[in-house]
């Protein structure tokens, strides 16, 4: 398994001076968000010009994108798979295996309907079996995946669908901490940071949550894990602590664990 950066963690810089960042911090890969808002990499520049995008991608040596998390809320269905389609061939330009779709129009969470959840969902995998990409949804607040029970129901209908483990909406999200062991073996990719239980707690200073890491890596070791484990430790407006000191910790812990 390796580790690597979510583009979350450096969202208020320039993708030169983030990508900039993780090099610093002994990043080699990286995990890049593309949504609309980003100051990265924005959907519409993908879906206009892939080619420009990876050659863009590819001139920032030292650290490259290993991982695709891709934000699609608003517009049509055609336009949805017109901008997956896109980002699917921009995996497959950089050889990207692995694409999170975190946001598409009418995704929500366990209140609705397994079987229109899957509807929505079965475009998308079609469309990265095609293109050889493994596609996964995130484990977050209002998505399928929201709850272990959820998740399982949805894995069931879509065999093909991987899921990218984030411990923390299982923690303090709908699926209310219930545990989550059995999804460790189903992952993908995984996303890491520290979490309380306890209101506005999604993300503390590493050491001071309720994330038990040898939970997750003992079993990922066991099964020969391969894929990402990504230090998602978000740079947000007015954060309550530093961000790069508590990505430096949380890269030294799990280094130290595997």
């Amino acid at each position: 398994m390796h580790i690597a950066c979510s583009s979350l963690c450096f969202a208020r810089l320039d993708l030169e001076k983030a990508t900039k960042s993780m090099l610093e911090l002994d990043f080699s890969k990286y995990d890049l968000h593309l949504f609309e808002e980003s100051l990265h990499v924005k959907p519409s520049e993908i879906v206009k010009d892939p080619g420009r995008v990876a050659e863009r991608l590819l001139a920032l040596n030292g650290v490259t994108p290993a991982a695709f998390s891709l934000g699609i809320p608003f517009g049509t269905k055609e336009e949805a798979e017109t901008t997956f389609r896109a980002t699917c061939k921009l995996a497959r330009l950089l050889i990207i295996p692995m694409l999170t779709l975190t946001e598409y129009p009418g995704m929500a969470g366990v209140s609705c309907p397994v079987a229109d959840q899957i509807k929505l969902l079965r475009p998308f995998e079609q469309i990265a079996q095609a293109e050889g990409v493994q596609l996964c949804i995130p484990t977050w607040a209002n998505t399928p995946a929201e709850t272990v029970a959820g998740t399982q129901k949805v894995l069931e209908a879509l065999p093909r669908l991987g899921i990218t483990l984030d411990p923390s909406y299982l923690m303090v999200g709908p699926n209310k901490n219930e545990p989550f062991d059995s999804l460790v073996a189903l992952a993908k990719h995984i996303y890491l940071r520290d979490t309380g239980i306890g209101p506005n707690q999604f993300q503390v200073p590493v050491g001071k949550g309720q994330i038990d890491y040898a939970r997750i890596l003992t079993p990922l070791e066991r099964l020969r894990f391969k894929g990402l484990l990504t230090i998602d430790i978000r740079q947000i407006p007015d954060g309550p602590f530093p961000v790069e000191p508590e990505i430096r910790k949380l890269k030294f812990l799990l280094e130290s664990m595997l």
